[in-house]
Formats: C-alpha cells, structure tokens, sequence
C-alpha cells in the first residue's frame, strides 16, 4: 500500500514524506503541530512501517512531548513530561494512510533513480554534485538509543527528525525546508521548523504551507557572500561556496558554520 504514494504531500497543515525506508508526516492542529516518524522494518520481506517516535509542540503554551522506541529496551519512552501522555505511538496503517493522502496535494515525485556513479566536482558541476551527493536517507543512533537522527533528502526538499533524551540537555528537532543549489553555493528556507532545547523553543509552520513548500525555491544570486552565509527577509539562508576538490564540498553555514559534502561512494537508500 505505502509504494502506491511515494513523494512528497501537503496542504495548508500537512506535510508528508512517503519513501521506501520511512515516512515523515506533520500536522498541525490549531496551536499544536505534531511530528511523526515511521521507519521500514527491513528484515520483511514485503516491507513495513512502524513507529520510531512522535514529537507535540504547543506553539500557545511553548511546551512540548515525546515518546519514541527504544529498540534496546524494547519499551516506549518519553522527553518532557508536559505533553507526552496525550501522545502514542500508533501504527500508520494503510487505511489511514489513504484517507490523509487523498486530501493533499502531491509536491514533488521522488525518483529511485540513481548513476551509477556519482559525478566529480568541478566549476562548472558544483550546483548538480550538491543536489546529488545528498540524495536519500541516512540515521545515526547513538549505542544506547539517546540519541537519533533521520535525515532526509530528495531533488527539492530537505527533512530533519532528531533527538537527544538527556536528562540535564534534552533535545528535540524536527523540520521541512526547500534547498536549491548552483554553483555558487544552496539556498534554504524553512516551512517548518519544531526546536526544544536548553537555549529555547520553536513551533513554526508557514502559515500556507501547501503554498510554500510546494512552491519553487528561486534563487538570489547576488544574495551568495564570500566567505559568510546571508539570510534573505524572508528568511531564506545562503550557503556559499568555501571550497571545494572533485570529491568534497564545503559551503559557508551561518553562525560560522561549515557543511561538508563528501561525494558517495556507493548509492543511497530512497
């Protein structure tokens, strides 16, 4: 049922990211705006998806909840104590799935295509080796399961889902941007963007996000800095070229910031 959908859906309160390693979906309800990841379970043969975890932000209130499998323990846990009993970690079965994929709108079609290997960097092949490099899924976990990311990138779209379940500095991030790359460096702006940490809070979602995140990502050429990431009105951050060698890449982040793309030496999950 899941390969039916694959690509990116929204409209105005919804986004959802269908692949064949994970789905990604927010919602937002009034001032709440919830997060919900679900990872393949590769070891079926036919594939399926269960819950990793589920982050709720109350943008009135400025609390947050959490609750996430732990695979070690085997048991749910939680991050903030304010919201996680009004959250579970419910299976995403496919009539449900259905019914929230037929009232969105399909952003971008994700494509399984790959080369057969990845281009070198060169002056004139910077904006191409960005896109890419990058493509498809990666997690990191930490040994005992405290900490977890799942990055998420396709031709146009880039997603987050992370977590740090420390006692004194717990964490919880999880945002959808648009990305768009030339030779100059990668423009990118945030629809969505869910922080809770020890130096603050953040709840957004555009207020149309249909209207934004499906919308093309135009790029201001004059808006790349030498040597310094600069951030448009609206928001928008540009990552300019640092350096660069055939097989690695470094743009200039913001708050003096490096990003570095190493180019792949085997294809990626999609």
């Amino acid at each position: 049922m899941y390969r039916n959908y694959p690509g990116i859906w929204a409209n105005k309160d919804v986004e959802l990211l269908i692949s064949e390693e994970i789905i990604l979906k927010f919602v937002r309800n009034d001032q709440l705006i919830i997060a919900s990841l679900f990872k393949k379970i590769s070891h079926n043969k036919n594939g399926y998806f269960q819950p990793k975890a589920v982050a709720i932000f109350d943008g009135e209130t400025k609390r947050v909840g959490m609750k996430y499998d732990d695979h070690i323990s085997k048991k749910e846990k939680q991050i903030g104590a304010d919201l996680s009993d009004s959250i579970s970690l419910d299976v995403l079965d496919s009539i449900s799935l259905n019914e929230l994929v037929e009232s969105l709108t399909k952003i971008e079609t994700i494509s399984k295509n790959q080369p057969e290997e990845f281009p070198k960097a060169a002056e004139n092949s910077i904006g191409d080796c960005l896109r890419e490099w990058n493509l498809g899924v990666s997690f990191y976990k930490s040994e005992n399961d405290s900490s977890f990311t799942a990055s998420i990138r396709t031709s146009d779209h880039s997603y987050i889902f992370s977590y740090k379940a420390s006692l004194d500095k717990p964490m919880i991030y999880c945002r959808a941007a648009r990305i768009k790359s030339n030779n100059n460096g990668s423009a990118f702006s945030q629809n969505i963007r869910l922080m809770k940490n020890e130096r603050g809070f953040t709840a957004f979602m555009a207020e149309d996000n249909l209207q934004m995140a499906g919308s093309e990502l135009i790029i201001d050429d004059s808006r790349f800095k030498h040597n310094e990431c600069s951030i448009d009105l609206d928001g928008t951050r540009y990552w300019s070229l640092k350096e660069f060698t055939a097989d690695r890449i470094v743009l200039n982040g913001c708050g003096g910031d490096e990003y570095v793309y190493n180019r792949p030496s085997d294809k990626v999950k999609i």
